[in-house]
């Protein structure tokens, strides 16, 4: 697979893919050739996204997946308060 040519997100499939790779024992650097994104990247994510299931750190596609999702809907609230609040528009303003 070519390397894409910009900042793109993971996708569940992505994720999917990757923790097969995994599995598998591939290294970071071989994932990140055969998925087309940079090894730290690929790095970044599990580091970030994986769980600890009795005592071991796990990356699961899902719950990577579910994490991301999480933190997106947590931004997006954030802004949401600024947006709705007058006040808070001034005093940033």
């Amino acid at each position: 697979m070519k390397k894409s040519s910009g900042y793109t997100q993971f996708n569940y499939h992505i994720r999917d893919w990757l923790s097969i790779l995994i599995s598998q024992g591939y290294s970071f650097r071989k994932i990140g050739k055969i998925i087309g994104k940079h090894h730290s990247s690929i790095s970044r994510e599990v580091k970030r996204n994986s769980i600890y299931y009795y005592g071991k750190k796990v990356y699961n596609p899902v719950f990577a997946n579910n994490l991301t999702i999480d933190r997106k809907v947590k931004s997006i609230k954030g802004r949401n308060k600024i947006e709705s609040n007058v006040e808070i528009q001034k005093i940033i303003e």
